[in-house]
């Protein structure tokens, strides 16, 4: 019990800290967009894309073999850069969005923890709040998952084209792991229910008692 109280404890403080700074640094984010939306200066905007491009190779072993030809490998951009200025305010918008599914979500976490170390005092765990709250945190990432690949999906689609790499025209393909938010986003909600079984049953044992 005393261990458990300790984590609850920990995680407590750790929530409270990771969200004062993510506020912090979502107002310099805020700030830092809006200034160089007015200055003018490029804004880079970081797309989970990736591509595949045939490339000529060569390595040697430490035994001397020598070994050369032509593969396949996978480029990753880390992100894309427009002085235009719909461009700029996409990516300074979208950046100011993400931060707002992070902050939302380190908030849910917080509160869920807090609570927990209330209740904790009165020797009890569930709570119909932190059951809305685990439901509010599995949204987040479910629309954090879906906004991310549609916005991705769509610029590697619709608004990019003739990008080449060593002579090489690629075709830009949204990562798919964006969307392992998902399956995440699931696991929360069946960890949500499963909380709201344990919710009732221990209002039903007070009701009998």
């Amino acid at each position: 019990m005393k261990d458990s109280n300790r984590i609850i404890g920990f995680l407590y403080g750790l929530f409270n800290v990771v969200f004062f700074f993510s506020i912090l640094i979502g107002v310099v984010g805020a700030i830092s967009g809006v200034v160089f939306l007015i200055i003018g200066d490029d804004i880079g905007l970081s797309l989970p894309f990736y591509s595949t491009v045939e490339l000529p190779y060569s390595f040697s072993f430490l035994w001397g073999e020598h070994m050369e030809g032509i593969r396949e490998f996978i480029v990753r951009p880390e992100s894309i850069i427009s002085s235009n200025i719909w461009f700029r305010i996409v990516a300074v918008l979208n950046k100011l969005i993400l931060m707002g599914f992070f902050i939302l979500s380190v908030k849910q976490l917080k509160d869920i923890f807090n609570t927990l170390k209330e209740e904790n005092r009165e020797k009890g765990y569930f709570c119909k709040e932190n059951y809305i709250r685990i439901r509010k945190l599995a949204f987040l990432i479910l629309a954090y998952s879906v906004y991310t690949f549609v916005i991705f999906f769509g610029f590697s689609m619709f608004l990019i084209e003739d990008f080449k790499l060593a002579g090489n025209l690629l075709r830009l393909i949204p990562d798919g792991i964006i969307l392992t938010g998902v399956f995440k986003a699931m696991i929360l909600f069946v960890v949500a229910e499963v909380y709201k079984v344990g919710l009732e049953m221990k209002n039903d044992a007070e009701l009998t008692i």
